[in-house]
């Protein structure tokens, strides 16, 4: 076909009539064309079945060919338009979203050459995404605040390779455990264990391409998935040779060097009779608990043991079953440091000469007489006599209650250092005594003697 100047307006047009002819005769030869024509007022209706190919229209560098967009205005000479870089290592397409994004997204890509819709970057709002079971990941969640409200929810990452490197979500734990799972064989900090992240807390982790990173992270987090223990950790083999562990109820702990179970990301302590519960502080005068939960960093707890027997309070002084937090000890120190004579009350801070009536007992010493200063002030007390690693004196015991059934080296509270520490039980045979151990040794002196102290608390 050949259009010649009568075909042509005088506006510059080609007529419809010629176009129409042209585009027939081009049909099934869009390949083979490459010459740079500009067609106005007229539309192709034949596809371009080999795609559009737009090449460079010299070899200079900056003259690769454009793909342009006029400005609307009948007299406008503005445009956008798309080229590609001066020079490429290889052939490079990119998939367009099949359905349009939410107001405030953008543009991304999975490193593969996908396009999605994902949220801003920067300055704004976060995404926050709730979840209360398990949730695999996608590639369109980059940069989402996970709300994890699930005890031992899972999250499962993406592939690193098709996340892309940059592709970041941050997790918070607020309600029991959150595990985050590696995809296929990518490794999380260079390990195949999920991150396993506590209540209360949180972890924002990243791909480079090829492995995710730990980036930022608030509390303490573990490696694994935690053993359920159920009521008691203590008795489960396979949480203890974890350390870390959540209870029936989605309380998250851990097991501190001392053998000690304590709250995953705070301080309180479980209770150490096995149930599934935070452990309270006694009140000052040791004899009843306050509504203060114990908290391992004031009691400097450094250890636990289960004696025969276990003075809880007046009501239970011989509880069977139970075991003691004992703490790191301190040095000497008199029981009648402030002077006081009667400890029996609330709030004394100090143990003086025990008075029998005030301790439960009107005809001999008390097994429980009150507290001392040191362990007042920890929400703990100090031990019984028969709580201790001290042999059975025979002679000379607390009759309240009658004959406990006597701990032993293996099972009782250990004494201070190997040196005499003081006990809350009285010495029967002298008035104002009280009974002192250095591991099996028991021994007696005079209240205003001068022992080191070891504070418990069951």
């Amino acid at each position: 076909m050949t259009i010649t100047d009568a075909d042509i307006n005088s506006a510059a047009a080609i007529s419809q009539s010629k176009i129409s002819g042209l585009t027939t005769a081009l049909s099934g030869k869009e390949s083979s064309i490459t010459t740079s024509s500009v067609i106005n007022g007229g539309t192709f209706t034949t596809a371009l079945q080999n795609g559009l190919q737009v090449k460079p229209f010299n070899t200079a560098a900056g003259n690769t060919g454009e793909l342009r967009f006029n400005e609307l205005a009948a007299s406008g000479t503005n445009y956008v338009g798309f080229k590609a870089p001066d020079a490429l290592a290889a052939d490079k397409i990119w998939t367009l979203p099949a359905a349009d994004g939410t107001s405030g997204q953008m543009l991304s890509t999975n490193g593969s050459g996908t396009l999605s819709w994902s949220a801003a970057g920067g300055g704004g709002s976060l995404t926050v995404s709730a979840k209360s079971s398990d949730y695999t990941v996608t590639t369109g969640d980059g940069g989402k605040y996970f709300m994890v409200t699930g005890n031992l929810t899972t999250l499962t990452l993406p592939t690193a390779a098709a996340a892309g490197s940059g592709f970041a979500i941050t997790v918070k734990s607020n309600g029991g455990w959150a595990l985050v799972v590696r995809s296929s064989s990518d490794l999380i900090e260079g390990a195949s264990t999920a991150l396993a992240i506590p209540t209360q807390a949180v972890a924002q982790i990243v791909s480079d391409g090829s492995g995710w990173y730990l980036v930022y992270s608030l509390g303490t987090l573990h490696r694994g998935t935690p053993v359920s223990c159920g009521a008691d950790c203590y008795a489960n083999g396979s949480a203890i040779a974890a350390g870390f562990a959540y209870t029936a109820t989605g309380k998250a702990v851990v097991l501190n060097s001392y053998s000690i179970w304590v709250e995953a990301n705070g301080t309180r302590v479980m209770k150490v009779d096995g149930s599934d519960n935070w452990h309270l502080a006694l009140n000052a005068n040791g004899r009843t608990y306050s509504s203060n939960s114990l908290n391992n960093t004031r009691a400097n707890i450094g250890g636990r043991v289960c004696p025969s027997n276990v003075y809880v309070d007046d009501g239970n002084k011989v509880a069977t079953g139970r075991c003691l937090y004992y703490d790191l000890g301190q040095g000497i120190q008199a029981l009648s440091d402030l002077g006081t004579t009667d400890q029996t009350t609330s709030g004394r801070l100090a143990l003086g000469s025990w008075n029998t009536a005030a301790g439960g007992n009107g005809t001999s010493a008390s097994w429980y007489e009150g507290n001392i200063q040191t362990c007042a002030h920890k929400g703990m007390r100090l031990p019984l006599l028969y709580e201790t690693t001290a042999a059975d004196p025979g002679a000379n015991k607390p009759t309240d209650p009658a004959s406990p059934t006597w701990s032993n080296s293996t099972t009782g509270v250990p004494s201070v250092a190997g040196v005499y520490s003081w006990t809350s039980s009285a010495y029967s045979g002298v008035t104002y005594h009280y009974w002192i151990w250095a591991e099996t040794g028991p021994s007696n002196s005079v209240y205003n003697g001068t022992y080191s102290v070891r504070c418990v608390v069951p």
